[in-house]
């Protein structure tokens, strides 16, 4: 079986992704609350309204229109909890959208947060961009879940792999 397991519907991590299950026939697995949301023909819209926001918000604006959303059926409706082939447990992790969804391997003691969380080059952890995060307190609700995994390595949507993560990001998660 092939499939695609998606951490949420934005350009940059499902930009091709109906090409990408075309020439697949992948299964798509997401959270139910995120498949509306790939089944539009629209991107969402960015919740940010800081004034960086409105500043870089014609750069985003024709950065998001050079990528047509192409809808997508989500063929595997997934819910926290759930087990997935391979060991995988899909964790859900509102905050950056409501449907924001982590995959955790107990086994390997990895997760692939997403856009959960992020990490810079030198291996800080940060909070997910405000600009794009929908609800900042679930978000660091979703951070303190991901953090009693205690995973020792973290995929990240952006930024570097972690590794020895597990106490890092237990302290970032008791500063939010």
């Amino acid at each position: 079986m092939r499939a695609i397991a998606i951490t949420h519907d934005d350009v940059d991590h499902t930009g091709r992704l109906a090409s990408l299950q075309a020439v697949s026939a992948a299964e798509v697995i997401a959270h139910e609350l995120e498949a509306p949301r790939l089944a539009r023909d629209r991107w969402r819209e960015p919740p940010g309204t800081t004034m960086a926001f409105r500043l870089i918000g014609g750069v985003l604006e024709r950065f998001y229109r050079r990528f047509q959303h192409s809808p997508v059926r989500v063929s595997r409706p997934v819910r926290d909890g759930d087990a997935l082939p391979g060991g995988w447990i899909v964790v859900h992790t509102p905050g950056h959208t409501p449907g924001h969804t982590a995959y955790y391997h107990p086994g390997l003691h990895t997760l692939i947060a997403g856009d959960a969380l992020r990490s810079t080059p030198g291996g800080q952890l940060r909070f997910p961009m405000r600009i794009y995060t929908e609800d900042s307190a679930a978000a660091a609700q979703s951070i303190r879940k991901l953090a009693e995994l205690e995973p020792q390595v973290i995929c990240f949507g952006h930024g570097p792999v972690l590794r020895d993560a597990a106490a890092p990001l237990r302290e970032f998660a008791e500063v939010l």
